[in-house]
């Protein structure tokens, strides 16, 4: 499955809803179905359910945001996807106290350099599965002694690093898909109200996965 993630700007004004119905009816534009934007319905099912498109029914979409970043990825089946942007916080507390006791481990020898791809490929594969945070996150590992794996529990994931620069300052988020095939990934700078925030390009760094 060929997926396209699409990214902009989040100052906590532009509204989540309006960017999906816009990347929405971008994607698919991109996909020649222009005929279907018109009959564009999504469907919140509610508290600890994923969100879908009952038309067209086929769209899968997954939903990011980080600080001032928001994504959103499309593709023809389930998806997952996780950004998160750097932060002040205590990766061997986090690590112990949510992890998996194989991702601990590996992150402590690798001083938690990679804490955030972690943390990323545990998120978007609770998005790809629909069960949320609500029955935690230490249950299933993301990586092993060889570090973060290609694949998990019969799903494909692919890891990148990310970099943009805003008015003011630079910055880094770690960021994961999770489908049950990933092929192609595009990216895609929506068109944003939030003038500046972004630079026409961002950088992406893939993070090659240790062996399935």
């Amino acid at each position: 499955m060929d997926v396209m993630i699409y990214y902009t700007g989040w100052d906590g004004k532009n509204g989540s809803h309006r960017l999906l119905l816009e990347a929405a009816a971008d994607w698919l534009r991109e996909q020649d179905r222009t005929d279907q934007i018109d009959a564009l319905a999504l469907m919140d099912p509610g508290t600890y359910q994923k969100p879908y498109f009952s038309s067209p029914s086929d769209i899968g979409f997954s939903i990011s945001h980080s600080g001032n970043f928001w994504m959103c990825a499309f593709g023809r089946g389930e998806l997952g996807l996780d950004v998160q942007g750097s932060q002040k916080c205590s990766p061997k507390r986090l690590a112990e106290r949510f992890f998996h006791p194989k991702e601990a481990e590996w992150l402590e020898r690798n001083g938690y350099r990679d804490f955030l791809q972690v943390w990323t490929a545990k998120e978007s594969y609770l998005k790809y599965t629909g069960e949320g945070l609500t029955a935690g996150m230490d249950f299933f590992s993301t990586a092993d002694a060889n570090g973060l794996r290609g694949q998990i529990r019969g799903a494909a994931q692919r890891h990148f690093w990310l970099t943009w620069s805003s008015k003011e300052t630079g910055d880094r988020a770690a960021v994961c898909i999770t489908g049950k095939t990933i092929g192609q990934i595009g990216w895609k700078q929506l068109d944003t109200s939030v003038e500046g925030t972004f630079k026409t390009r961002i950088g992406l760094e893939e993070t090659e996965a240790g062996p399935v």
